[in-house]
């Protein structure tokens, strides 16, 4: 006999599986929260769907069912054509807000199929009055360098 716990989670895995069903056929969150349960059709019951949702797919990142896989190939079919279809425009270099949403479409989807993970590599130093002292040493001798270049070149630097 399964205990409470076990058959509250397999009830919550058929739920959750139903809801990315749902979601991969375009199902609104409203109408989701009302054939779900999620309480009534009002902000709580689609805030608790959409949050039962955000589990879903943290959920869905590790594992490889069906619903999870066709929702994540779904999204990436989306993101694809967002990105295909602003593409000429993001690379053009005249349109910045193409190239903004190419960009951040392709990290959402790198995200989706959890290749983004945050790598923090950092070396914190004290700066010594000895160091600001030697950049200062180094600016101006690259100064003085690039004036005798210049000099050498024939041109005048004032």
């Amino acid at each position: 006999m399964a205990s409470w716990s076990q058959a509250t989670q397999a009830s919550n895995a058929a739920r959750r599986a139903k809801l990315i069903q749902m979601r991969v056929q375009g199902v609104s969150y409203e109408k989701i929260a009302v054939e779900l349960g999620y309480a009534n059709p009002n902000s709580d019951g689609v805030k608790t769907a959409r949050k039962d949702f955000t589990r879903a797919k943290r959920e869905a990142r590790g594992l490889a069912t069906e619903e999870a896989e066709a929702w994540r190939e779904l999204e990436s079919d989306r993101y694809d054509a967002i990105i295909s279809a602003h593409w000429d425009a993001a690379t053009s270099g005249d349109d910045l807000k193409a190239a903004e949403l190419v960009r951040k479409t392709i990290s959402d989807q790198a995200a989706l199929w959890g290749l983004k993970s945050i790598q923090v590599d950092a070396t914190v130093t004290e700066i010594t009055q000895q160091d600001i002292e030697l950049q200062e040493i180094i600016r101006d001798q690259r100064a003085k360098n690039a004036a005798q270049e210049a000099a050498l070149r024939g041109e005048t630097t004032e």
